[in-house]
């Protein structure tokens, strides 16, 4: 079931007006959900509200927002009381790469679960060589990164382990 909520679009507010309102529905419809998955460390003002109404709470806490420069004051104290309610509160926290781990490890002593963005490689098909030839690459000698390049994703992870010639992509 798809459910949509509407959200304020300005001034950083979409993210936690959809959150609330998407976690008051699922509270007052009496959903039968056990877990609930949170994206970002801006919804992770819900947890004690849903852990309250019985519900288990997964966070993803989607990088160090607070560090971000496209954030004001207002938004990255919101960032940071969020990871702090997620550490707390949450029954798991989820980080997307090493480098965010670490930071929740070093700077909160919470243990987090890592889950990588990205999928399996697909099996090669017959006229693979053909399409690499035409971008100009070689199998297994070039990697693909779609995402921002911020410090806190690990590009420079991607990149000693494409550098390493022992590394399958």
């Amino acid at each position: 079931e798809v459910r949509y909520v509407r959200s304020l679009r300005h001034f950083g507010l979409g993210t936690p007006t959809a959150g609330l309102l998407a976690g008051c529905d699922l509270i007052l419809r009496r959903r039968s959900y056990r877990y609930v998955h949170l994206y970002n460390t801006g919804n992770a003002f819900l947890i004690p509200l849903l852990r309250l109404f019985g519900f288990r709470v997964v966070i993803s806490v989607d990088g160090i927002e607070w560090l971000r420069d496209k954030w004001g004051f207002i938004q990255k104290s919101a960032h940071q009381f969020g990871a702090r309610l997620a550490v707390r509160f949450a029954d798991k926290v989820v980080a997307d790469n090493k480098s965010v781990a670490e930071h929740y490890s070093e700077h909160f002593g919470c243990s987090t679960a890592t889950i990588a963005y990205g999928a399996q490689p697909i099996a090669r098909s017959n006229d693979a060589d053909d399409i690499l030839s035409r971008f100009g690459l070689k199998a297994g000698e070039y990697c693909v990164l779609v995402g921002r390049i911020v410090p806190e994703k690990g590009v420079q992870e991607l990149k000693k382990s494409s550098n390493d010639s022992t590394r399958r992509f």
